[in-house]
This record gives structure tokens, sequence and C-alpha cells, in this order.
């Protein structure tokens, strides 16, 4: 229950609409596991970060970093992030990606609808907190062969996350 929490928190300050979007985009599996606990949960908690400052944490992290903090996200999460703003390390994090994965990423981006005003700010406030528990990862510090593992983990995690075997 403890890593649904802040799952719910974020989709209680969504509109209705931008709830039912997030929901259609989950495997059945998660929707339903998402529904039941929120059956089950206490009130949502009131965020406390505003957007600006949300903003301007995602805008000094670096590409590695956001690397690490998306990689076990699915690539919908990704690609709404990355296509929310002109953020200042997004080339050098489409140079981070494998060929097949940057393909990928630049596909889901061209295919997906405009985020709300509301989503994308509860969006970009999930993203601010989680910066906050990710270790900065240096640019040179992240070789090839880790950032192939990173991918390889990445794609085994949304597999997992899409119900795929």
């Amino acid at each position: 229950m403890s890593a649904v929490r802040p799952i719910l928190d974020k989709l209680a300050q969504l509109t209705p609409e931008d709830r039912r979007w997030v929901l259609d985009q989950l495997p059945s599996a998660q929707k339903e596991r998402l529904l039941e606990s929120s059956k089950a949960s206490v009130p949502p908690r009131v965020p406390t970060e505003s957007t600006p400052s949300a903003v301007a944490a995602i805008e000094r992290a670096s590409a590695p970093t956001m690397r690490a903090l998306l990689a076990d996200e699915p690539i919908w999460f990704a690609a709404a992030l990355i296509d929310s703003a002109d953020w200042p390390w997004r080339d050098a994090y489409f140079d981070l990606l494998t060929a097949i994965d940057r393909r990928e990423l630049q596909e889901t981006m061209s295919q997906a609808k405009p985020l709300t005003s509301a989503m994308k700010e509860a969006l970009l406030e999930a993203i601010a907190e989680r910066l906050k528990t990710v270790a900065p990862v240096p640019a040179e510090k992240l070789s090839r062969f880790e950032s192939l593992l990173q991918s390889l983990a990445a794609k085994r995690s949304r597999r997992r996350w899409s119900g795929a075997a």
C-alpha cells in the first residue's frame, strides 16, 4: 500500500477527465490495484511544493540523473515529462538512450495527446518529489555499459508494468 499512496495522492489532484485518462493508460491489473487501494485509503495529502519550484528542480537535474529516475517508468510517463517543456537536459537525455529506446520514446511523444494544465502540474510535482530521493548521476560516470544495463532494466520493468511476460 505504501508504494501506491503517492500515486493515489497525485490522482486525487487531477480533474476527473485527467484521472480517467491516466487510468486508461494502465493495464487492467494495475488499474484494479489502484482502484481497490483507493477504496481502502485515507484522504490524499495536500502537495507541499509549488509548480515553479518543481520546474526549477527538474531544470537543474542532469540528463544521467533524469535517465536514472525515468529508467523504471513506463514509456508514456517519460514521454509526457520530456514533452512537457523544453528541458535543458533533453538532448543529452536522448543521447543516453539506445537507438531503439530513442525511437520508441519519440514515437510515443509524437502520438501523445497534450496534457491538461492540472495533469502537467501533477506530473511535474511528482517528478520533483522523486528527484529528492535520487542521487545525482554525474555525466562522466555513466559508461555505455551502464547505460545499456539501465536500458535493459527499464525494458524489463516496462514489460512488467504493462503486464507483458
